[in-house]
């Protein structure tokens, strides 16, 4: 098996000596460009995932959306950490309308919950877990690795399983919890604008609640979920005080994701 994809600024080619493994890899980064001459060799052994020949991790299972799961993830942090052309949030987007919906917030918080839905209901999908930002205006740019959601809600695994939006999904279990991998049918092909930020929080015990952000607490939003901003040090200040003086920003407190899980208000409330 040889895979080899673009994805932001950096070429991989993704090699494995077990074919059994194609099946399972392949379908999820089969829309990525792909890549000449890449300079990030990703070997698959059996039980191990090596990149340009150093140990990036052994594998405790041999399940094989284990390894996938695995196999995604470390090709998503190795470009966080080595693409230095892009500011990355963490972060999921979803476009509409040709301007993007920035979703950020700790993990749990429910970004790639939300971006699910939005694309089951017509958006077109960007990224999910680290959203880049391209230089100097702020615009989000495709990383289209599948979304990753641990725990999903009932009524969203129905909905993926009626297939709306989905170009493909994967239902397994890590530690006895289901978790979905899910593949949105329309993907975006070019950097967009950002039509607004939404900030996602999960408190317990807190009321539903949401409020606009002023561009102080804006910035110190975007700055606390800034995934390479140490790394790009003033280029990350600027991205971030160009989206923070031009995009409306929002605070959503325990929010209810499929309420929200419509294009149309989302404009709206952008607007």
């Amino acid at each position: 098996m040889t895979i080899e994809i673009k994805a932001c600024s950096l070429s991989f080619r993704i090699a494995s000596a077990e074919p059994e493994l194609e099946n399972t890899i392949r379908p999820w980064l089969e829309h990525f460009p792909g890549a000449e001459d890449a300079a990030r060799k990703v070997h698959l052994g059996k039980d191990r995932l090596l990149l340009n020949g150093s140990l990036l991790e052994k594998f405790p299972s041999p399940e094989q959306a284990l390894v996938a799961d695995r196999v995604l993830y470390w090709i998503k942090r190795i470009i966080v950490e080595r693409d230095s052309s892009h500011l990355f949030l963490h972060a999921s987007a979803v476009t509409y309308g040709g301007r993007a919906f920035i979703f950020a917030g700790d993990s749990g918080s429910g970004k790639s919950t939300l971006a699910a839905w939005l694309c089951s209901a017509g958006a077109a999908f960007v990224s999910d877990y680290a959203a880049p930002l391209t230089e100097p205006n702020g615009y989000v740019a495709p990383l289209p690795f599948p979304i990753e959601i641990v725990n999903p809600p009932p009524h969203l695994i129905a909905r993926l399983k009626t297939g709306a939006g989905v170009r493909r999904n994967a239902f397994y279990h890590v530690g006895g919890v289901l978790s979905c991998r899910f593949l949105p049918q329309v993907i975006a092909a070019a950097p967009v604008p950002a039509a607004a930020l939404f900030f996602l929080k999960r408190i317990p015990g807190a009321d539903t609640r949401s409020r606009p952000l002023d561009q102080r607490a804006t910035i110190a939003s975007l700055a606390q979920l800034s995934l390479n901003g140490a790394a790009l040090g003033h280029r990350a200040w600027k991205i971030l005080a160009h989206l923070a003086d031009r995009v409306p920003a929002y605070e959503l407190v325990n929010p209810d994701l499929k309420d929200l899980a419509c294009p149309e208000k989302l404009a709206a409330l952008a607007s």
